[in-house]
């Protein structure tokens, strides 16, 4: 397309914008902002720039679809997963059904359920754990033992798309390795799933149009670790006072034993379809 190099842009493999990789230490469960990284146009050192698209007309009313891509990696993954066959609650005590080889003091997290949908994304720390099942405290209201399916993992990732109106630029990181995100609107959210092998990749993707009235409207799909999430409606971002309100930022959040792991962003671009 004659117009992309105007409106696209790519990370990977400048000198003028980078990635800052996002520290499992840093990270835990909180939601994290990939920010750029010792940029003439951001606070020394470090913070978040949004990616753009400008005010070109090219976007709002036009019919246009705006395709926004994520991809990056991770290293340092501790591996461990277990499926899950039977969950059940009592006086606060979880107890999971899995064959596993957990001990005490690993910290899970829960994707894939589809009965006890409440424990998707939760992350517990094991109290007990056999080859058969293992424990942990959960405060929750009795649940009667019932077979289930899903997963426990001890690391998840799980990533989050905002767009951020222009009265809120420049974004500082005034928490250090994590934003507030007040007054951002989600666009689109893969849910946690497991991360399987020490080492892998992610991808995220985006097709979004801007009405004349400026709703932000679409879908998405993503690919975490060979766990593909196939194209789902997008949230719709509504009252934008324009194309100057197109300004997205990714988030990534761990769950489980992030310790170690190390997520790289290394290619986030926009251009039309």
């Amino acid at each position: 397309m004659s117009n992309a190099s105007t409106i696209r842009r790519q990370i990977a493999g400048t000198q003028q914008l980078t990635i800052a990789p996002l520290l499992g230490t840093t990270i835990t469960t909180t939601p994290t902002a990939f920010q750029l990284n010792n940029n003439g146009l951001t606070l020394t050192g470090g913070g978040v720039i949004p990616l753009s698209t400008g005010v070109t007309g090219l976007y709002q009313g036009t019919g246009q679809v705006l395709v926004i891509r994520a991809a990056g990696s991770y290293s340092g993954a501790t591996l461990g997963s277990a499926p899950i066959t039977n969950v059940a609650i009592t006086s606060n005590v979880l107890t999971i059904t899995a064959t596993n080889t957990f001990v005490p003091g690993q910290i899970v997290t829960f994707t894939g359920l589809t009965t006890a949908t409440f424990l998707n994304g939760q992350t517990v720390t094991i109290a007990t754990a056999s080859g058969s099942q293992f424990t942990a405290n959960f405060t929750h209201a009795n649940y009667v033992s019932a077979a289930d399916t899903g997963t426990a993992s001890l690391i998840s990732l799980a990533l989050t798309l905002y767009e951020v109106p222009a009265s809120l630029l420049p974004i500082a990181n005034t928490l250090v390795g994590a934003q507030t995100f007040t007054n951002w609107n989600v666009v689109a959210t893969q849910a946690a799933a497991p991360v399987l092998t020490a080492v892998g990749s992610f991808q995220f993707e985006a097709y979004l149009q801007l009405d004349a009235v400026g709703d932000l409207q679409g879908t998405y799909t993503s690919n975490i670790d060979g766990v593909i999430k196939t194209s789902t409606i997008a949230t719709t971002v509504t009252g934008l006072v324009g194309e100057a309100d197109l300004n997205f930022v990714l988030v990534a959040t761990l769950g489980g034993t992030t310790t170690g792991v190390i997520l790289t962003l290394n290619e986030f671009g926009l251009d039309l379809q």
